[in-house]
């Protein structure tokens, strides 16, 4: 399928340096039988699995995410609460206030 995309496209294959792709198995096995060894594993992809990881063995971590996530919906479905801090925080940072994403 990757060299009938890169046919498709027009796209010498021996003029591929490197194919980015996240880490699944399938996915390195794949670049590696199109392309030879030019897999290289996506950065934020990776990243991504450490903070998974992390957050999967940290309990306070957990707890922190689990409170965050509790303020976030109150002020989503609260009109008044979502009000105030918007007022809170243009008057805190003397801004418009569009810039508070909740």
């Amino acid at each position: 399928m990757l060299l009938k995309s890169c046919s498709e496209w027009d796209i010498d294959v021996d003029k591929v340096s490197a194919v980015v792709t996240d880490n699944a198995a399938s996915m390195i096995k794949a670049v590696d039988l199109a392309f030879g060894k030019k897999h290289i594993p996506c950065f934020a992809h990776t990243l991504n699995l450490v903070a998974l990881n992390a957050i999967q063995h940290c309990p306070e971590l957990q707890n922190l995410i689990t409170k965050v996530k509790t303020i976030v919906t109150w002020f989503k479905q609260s009109n008044t609460a979502s009000n105030e801090l918007r007022k809170a925080t243009e008057k805190e940072f003397q801004q418009d206030g569009t810039a508070l994403i909740i």
